[in-house]
C-alpha cells in the first residue's frame, strides 16, 4: 500500500483488516510445594529382621559434578544412563541421568524407608487439605530456594517479542530469584497463520534477529548485570518450540523437554533466496544467519552442529557414543551399528516422504523430541510436571515459586498488539475520508491538510510503539516501510501548505 498525498487523498487507502485475537500467556498448572524430606523406597523388612549392612540393596547414591546428590533405587543402567526411582515428598518418579552428569556412582547404599517424625506430620497437614489450589500453592515463609516461573505461548516475535520480555526482565530483577525456570509452548505460526507442526516451512530465519534481540535481555541483563549478586540458574522447559521460537531454548544451559516436545522448525535454509541473486551471494547469506543461529547456541554451551542439521536440509549428520560422550559425525551416513543417523542429504531416495513427515519421522532437517535431545545430551531428562522438573533439578524440600508480573506483562502486550492493529486500520481509513469541499478555499484546504497530519502521526505513534509485533495482514495492504512513507507524506503535505495562498 502506498500513502499518496493531497491530490488523490489515498484512494487505495486501507480497509480494515481482519483482527487477530490476541494469544493469552497460558496459566502456569500443577504448581506443588514439596513439603517432605526425601525417603527410599527400599529397606529391609523389620519382620524378617534383616541387616541393613549384610545384604547387598539396589540402593544408589548419585554424585554429580555440580556437587550435588541423589539417592534411590536403581532401575536399569546403560553406557550412558542410569535411571534411578527417586522418592520426594510421597511423589515417586523414575528420572534418568547422563554419566556425563555425574561424577560417582555409589552402589549398594543402605536402605532407609522410615520417614521422621517431621515428614510424617507434613504428610498428615497434606492429607487434610484436601484443596488442591491451596495444596499447590507457594509458601510465602518458604526457605527453600526461590523460582520464578514464567511460560511462553502465541506466537513468537509477536505475543513474545522485545518490549514485553524486557519488562519481564525487570520483573525478574525485582524478584532476584535463585532459579528462572521459562516454559516454552508456543504456536507454530508466523503473521497469525498457524501452520501444523509437522510442515516443512522454509524462511523461519526471518525472525531470527528478533530472537537474537530477546536472547540479549537475558544474557546483558540477567546473566552479566552486576545487580543480580547471585546469578539465577538459567532453565528452560521446552514443550512446543517451533519456528523462530526454536532458537530461544538453547540460551538455556539447562534444557528439560516434555515427553511430547517439538523443537525445531527452522529447516530449508537452503532455500531462503531460491531465485534471487548468484550461488555464491545466496550461500553467503546463508552462513551469515546460520552464524548468528550458532553464537546462540553457543550461549548455552549447544553443538552448532545441531543448529546446522535444523537448518539445512542438505547437511548430513550422524552420531556415536564413546565413553559415554556424543561424538558426531559431520557429512558421514552411519557406517555400523554403533552410529546413528540424525538427517540425511534429502536427495533422491533420501527425501522425506509424506508419511515419513506426518509421523514425525522426517529427517531431511532436524526437529529435536525427547528422546533424541535426551540421548544427544541437549536435554537433562523429561518431565511433564512440574514436579518431576524440582526432582531433576534437586530441590527436594521448601522452595518458593512465583509467576511475579509476567502473566499480566505478556497478556497486556498481546491485548495492546490486537488493538493497535485495529486502531491503525481505523486511523487509515478516517485518513482516505478527508475531503474538501467545494468550492475548498485556502481556509478548508488548510483544515484538511491539518486533519490529514494529524491522523498519521496518531498512526505513526502507534508504529513507533507496537511495530516490532504489528502483523501487516491484520491492515490490509500494509507496506514494510510504512514509518518511511508516514514521513514523506507528512513532509508533502508541509510543503504543499507552505506553497498555498489565501484565495
Amino acid at each position: 500500500m502506498s500513502i499518496h498525498t493531497t491530490s488523490d487523498l489515498i484512494k487505495r487507502g486501507s480497509r480494515s483488516g481482519n483482527w487477530l485475537r490476541a494469544s493469552l500467556v497460558a496459566a502456569c498448572a500443577g504448581l506443588c510445594v514439596l513439603l517432605a524430606a526425601p525417603a527410599s523406597y527400599a529397606g529391609p523388612d523389620p519382620k524378617t529382621g534383616d541387616k541393613k549392612d549384610e545384604a547387598k540393596t539396589d540402593q544408589v547414591e548419585l554424585i554429580f559434578r555440580s556437587g550435588r546428590t541423589v539417592k534411590g533405587t536403581l532401575i536399569k543402567e546403560n553406557e550412558t544412563s542410569i535411571t534411578v526411582k527417586v522418592n520426594v515428598a510421597g511423589i515417586t518418579a523414575e528420572t534418568t541421568y547422563q554419566k556425563s552428569e555425574i561424577l560417582a556412582i555409589n552402589r549398594n547404599q543402605p536402605a532407609d524407608g522410615s520417614a521422621s517424625k517431621d515428614d510424617k506430620k507434613d504428610e498428615k497437614k497434606d492429607d487434610k487439605k484436601g484443596d488442591d489450589d491451596k495444596a499447590n500453592s507457594p509458601d510465602s515463609s518458604a526457605k527453600g530456594p526461590v523460582i520464578y516461573m514464567v511460560t511462553f505461548t502465541g506466537e513468537f516475535g509477536r505475543d513474545v517479542s522485545s518490549t514485553p520480555i524486557k519488562q519481564l526482565v525487570a520483573d525478574i530483577k525485582k524478584v532476584q530469584p535463585d532459579i528462572l525456570l521459562c516454559r516454552f509452548d508456543m504456536a507454530f505460526a508466523h503473521w497469525g497463520e498457524e501452520s501444523p507442526d509437522y510442515s516443512p516451512i522454509a524462511g523461519q530465519y526471518d525472525v531470527l534477529e528478533t530472537a537474537r534481540g530477546i536472547a540479549t535481555y537475558f544474557t546483558d541483563d540477567i546473566m552479566r548485570d552486576p545487580e543480580f549478586k547471585k546469578k539465577p540458574r538459567m532453565v528452560g522447559w521446552v514443550k512446543k518450540a517451533l519456528g523462530g521460537a526454536a532458537f530461544l531454548p538453547f540460551i538455556f544451559p539447562e534444557l528439560y523437554y516434555t515427553s511430547d516436545a517439538h523443537h525445531g522448525g527452522i529447516g530449508y535454509l537452503e532455500h531462503m533466496f531460491d531465485g534471487r541473486g548468484d550461488d555464491r551471494a545466496r550461500e553467503k547469506q546463508y552462513s551469515l544467519r546460520l552464524g548468528r543461529a550458532e553464537g546462540m547456541a553457543a550461549i548455552g554451551g549447544y553443538s552448532p552442529l545441531i543448529i546446522r542439521a535444523m537448518s539445512r536440509a542438505d547437511y548430513v549428520l550422524s552420531y556415536r557414543i564413546e565413553g559415554g560422550q556424543v561424538v558426531y559425525l559431520e557429512n558421514q551416513m552411519p557406517s555400523g551399528p554403533s552410529e546413528f543417523l540424525l538427517t540425511d542429504d534429502g536427495k533422491g531416495e533420501n527425501r522425506d516422504s509424506m508419511p515419513d513427515i506426518l509421523r514425525f519421522k522426517a529427517n531431511d532437517v532436524l526437529t529435536l523430541d525427547a528422546p533424541t535431545a535426551e540421548r544427544l545430551g541437549i536435554s537433562k531428562g523429561t518431565c511433564n510436571k512440574l514436579d518431576e522438573v524440582l526432582l531433576k533439578l534437586g530441590i527436594d524440600r521448601e522452595y518458593k515459586l512465583v509467576e511475579g508480573d509476567s502473566k499480566k506483562i505478556l497478556s497486556d502486550w498481546s491485548e495492546a498488539v490486537a488493538k493497535a492493529e485495529h486502531d491503525i486500520t481505523n486511523l487509515l481509513r478516517q485518513y482516505t475520508q478527508v475531503q474538501v469541499r467545494e468550492p475548498g478555499r485556502y481556509k478548508e484546504r488548510t483544515e484538511a491538510r491539518g486533519q490529514r497530519k494529524r491522523l498519521l502521526l496518531a498512526v505513526k505513534a502507534q508504529l513507533d510503539r507496537y511495530g516490532e509485533a504489528i502483523n501487516p495482514r491484520a491492515i490490509r495492504g500494509m507496506p514494510q516501510d510504512l514509518i518511511g512513507q508516514i514521513d514523506l507524506v507528512i513532509y508533502q503535505i508541509e510543503q504543499e501548505q507552505r506553497l498555498d495562498r489565501p484565495d
